[in-house]
């Protein structure tokens, strides 16, 4: 993994967020702020679950913004998107996305699955 930052994130599955946005579209939630965000981990500790999932170590290259971009363009991220993907590495970077709550909890009825689970169906499918 190539990261250009440090800090933690809220990982949650897609299911998650389809489920919450399942109830949320049921009367009630009008008008109300909801942040969905999983179990934090630094990106060291989301690449040790993915390792773990695969059977093999993952490391994370930590590199300047400038080297990010110019990787996520080579491995073919559209122009308009990289500095949109540098921001959120940056944000990751300085700890603005390191919100962890009990919203997934007060609208599912559960905390957000772990991580590991995603990334466990996520290699079953590329397998």
């Amino acid at each position: 993994m190539t990261s250009a930052g440090s800090g933690k994130v809220g990982w949650a599955l897609q299911q998650d967020y389809a489920e919450a946005a399942a109830v949320l579209s049921s009367e009630g939630h009008e008008n109300t702020i909801y942040e969905l965000s999983g179990k934090l981990l630094t990106q060291e500790e989301f690449a040790a679950v993915l390792g773990t999932v695969l059977g093999k170590e993952v490391s994370v290259q930590h590199v300047d913004d400038a080297a990010y971009a110019d990787i996520m363009k080579v491995v073919g991220v559209p122009d308009f998107l990289i500095p949109f993907l540098v921001n959120i590495q940056k944000d990751i970077r300085e700890g603005t996305l390191e919100i962890e709550n009990s919203d997934f909890k007060k609208l599912l009825g559960r905390p957000a699955a772990p991580v590991s689970e995603r990334l466990v169906q996520s290699v079953k499918g590329i397998s």
